[in-house]
């Protein structure tokens, strides 16, 4: 799977395990131990609630669902990072009746589906420190990952 990240006059398809790479490196240098300041844990900075999200979609489809403490196992954290990002990539479809680029999915995975939607899910409105992880997460994307233009 791609998804699209607009750069200048010339958006790229990023790969998708590209961008969950980006994200753990936007996050935390990609740190499995981290913790955060309100709970986050893990590469990816996945919250309790976020983290019962991906449960809850395990538990529908027969999968096993793995406590929270999980969140610094890199293997383990990975799948829930990618299947979260896959839940807040088709709330974002239904919500813009259109694909998301990297820009609008970095900003739901940073402020929340509701904390975005708050913004009219306009990136222009986010607030600076969002701006700032966006630009290094397009810099990580444009520097390390190799992308197909479209």
């Amino acid at each position: 799977m791609t998804i699209l990240m607009l750069s200048g006059n010339h958006p790229v398809k990023v790969a998708w395990d590209k961008l969950l790479d980006a994200i753990a490196y936007t996050e935390t240098r990609k740190d499995h131990t981290a913790v955060g300041k309100h709970g986050e844990r893990g590469a990816w900075q996945m919250r309790h609630p976020s983290w019962q999200d991906v449960n809850d979609w395990r538990v529908q489809n027969n999968l096993v669902a793995h406590p929270f403490d999980k969140a610094h196992d890199a293997i383990i954290a990975r799948e829930y990072a990618s299947r979260y990002a896959g839940i807040l990539y088709m709330r974002l479809v239904r919500a813009l009746g259109c694909d998301p680029t990297v820009q609008q999915l970095w900003a739901c995975w940073n402020l929340g589906f509701g904390g975005f939607k708050r913004l009219t899910f306009d990136i222009a409105r986010v607030q600076n420190s969002t701006k700032r992880g966006l630009a290094r997460l397009e810099s990580y994307i444009r520097n390390i990952q190799p992308h197909v233009n479209t």
